[in-house]
């Protein structure tokens, strides 16, 4: 668990993981911002989920075009994290 985007960023970068949970709207970097750069510098292929309460229509384009693999709306059930992972 990490504060906002860039400690992701940093925590990517310094262990292996299986998964990014990644929560769009955070102090210093948002989860948009995260995940272009763990797309675009870090060159990761990670699967990344959003995890957000914004569940406007096109926000989901918007998460994937920004190189998210899913998104879940907040709140959400269990099984529901576990079936998008």
């Amino acid at each position: 668990v990490v504060e906002n985007g860039k400690e992701a960023i940093r925590k990517l970068t310094s262990s292996p993981f299986d998964v990014v949970l990644m929560d769009i709207q955070m102090p210093i970097m948002g989860g948009i911002e995260a995940t272009k750069i763990i797309r675009n510098q870090l060159k990761s292929e990670i699967p990344i989920i959003a995890l957000t309460a914004n569940a406007i229509k096109g926000d989901k384009d918007k998460y994937l075009n920004a190189g998210m693999n899913d998104y879940v709306s907040k709140p959400f059930e269990p099984v529901e994290l576990f079936n998008c992972i």
